[in-house]
């Protein structure tokens, strides 16, 4: 079984870290395996470390970069390096891949099999109206996935919630849709060793992921002055970067809570930082999946989100996080103070977390049951 990834890198987030979950463990099954690197040159040195991690499991890539993904010189090239990998399958991620696989397939390769995955949609959008398909309106975005998504052979949704906004919105008619959850490998994750103090403060909450609207990390400093008059010592460790860092940052001053906020930047190794929090913040509109709640799982830490899709498909209430109902503030600082507060119930939270992770969440089922999809592909075109 040969099987080919594709995706447009330009850095390190939730879908790259899915990849390098289960690419490295298909080819532990025996799969033939390799990975196809799209990239603007400005984003080469962000991918450096994924490259590398890629090549460290002995997975083969191909890197090919473009200043325009739609450009018939570029579009050419991928034919030809097609061609010569002649993968039995093309497994695309995200909107630019997917795109291109589709023309490839529609006008170059027609007997090419692909299998497309849906890590989630536009951040504008989501910011706006969360996992809402009613708010869908016509535009070339969406035609471009629907167009796209018809030329696939199957699709794979990484949540249930993300599945139902393609299908309710009209984004993917492909031949065959699966819900595939994200899966964590608990022995994969390993601190800086070099490094020993990531606690700057006696109760630590942490927010990890880009500095995009969607994110929601406003709110939370916003709630900051008012969770200091509960809990003085606490301090909000914010791990990312982004295009809002500047407003960010100016709002902390705008608070005065300068000294009780830390901005720490793009970090590629986060499990320090968890390892060394109480407490792990998702204050998302929506999430494709929500891959932060399985890093603080592997450390046993609790979680406080908004109930919205995804979040709210990975944590049971009050059993293995708290979720509040969206976007309730003072429950949401309400949750934050009991739980600082009351270190043995998140310890409970954390822990039941880590059984969860364990088992529901495992890579090994992960890489299953995308297994059976190439399997059942294939069989189903040499029948």
């Amino acid at each position: 079984m040969r099987i080919l990834f594709a995706q447009k890198l330009a850095g390190t987030a939730g879908s790259e870290k899915h990849l390098l979950e289960l690419i490295p463990n298909l080819k532990h099954r025996g799969v033939d395996v390799a990975f196809l690197q799209v990239q603007h040159p400005r984003d080469k040195n962000r991918n450096i470390d994924f490259h590398q991690d890629l090549l460290q499991a002995q997975v083969p890539v191909y890197s090919c970069e473009t200043r325009f993904i739609l450009s018939p010189f570029f579009l050419f090239r991928l034919v030809r390096l097609l061609r010569s990998i002649n993968p039995q399958v093309l497994h695309t991620n995200l909107i630019h891949m997917d795109f291109i696989g589709a023309l490839i397939k529609q006008f170059f390769l027609p007997k090419l099999k692909i299998v497309c995955t849906k890590h989630g949609y536009r951040d504008l959008y989501q910011s706006k109206h969360g996992l809402d398909s009613s708010r869908l309106r016509k535009n070339l975005f969406n035609f471009l996935s629907s167009w796209a998504s018809k030329r696939a052979d199957t699709i794979i949704f990484i949540s249930q919630g993300l599945r139902t906004f393609f299908e309710k919105g009209g984004l993917s008619r492909g031949r065959s849709h699966v819900t595939i959850h994200y899966g964590f490998n608990l022995s994969g994750f390993v601190g800086n060793q070099t490094l020993t103090n990531y606690r700057f403060g006696r109760h630590q909450m942490l927010i990890i992921g880009r500095l995009v609207a969607v994110k929601q990390h406003l709110l939370v400093i916003n709630l900051i002055p008012d969770l200091l008059r509960m809990v003085p010592d606490a301090v909000l460790v914010i791990v990312g970067s982004g295009p809002l860092k500047d407003e960010l940052i100016r709002r902390t001053t705008e608070l005065g809570v300068c000294n009780s906020v830390r901005f720490e930047g793009f970090q590629q190794n986060i499990h320090n930082y968890i390892g060394d929090s109480d407490l792990v913040l998702v204050p998302s509109v929506a999430e494709g999946f929500g891959i932060t709640v399985l890093e603080a799982w592997a450390h046993a830490k609790a979680v406080v989100g908004f109930d919205v899709p995804a979040v709210n498909e990975i944590i049971e209430n009050k059993m293995d996080g708290v979720l509040v109902k969206a976007f309730n503030h003072a429950d949401f600082l309400n949750s934050m103070v009991d739980l600082l507060l009351s270190p043995e119930r998140s310890r409970r939270l954390g822990e039941n977390g880590r059984a969860k992770l364990m088992g529901k969440f495992s890579v090994s089922r992960m890489t299953g049951d995308t297994l059976r999809v190439y399997e059942g592909l294939l069989n189903s075109w040499r029948s």
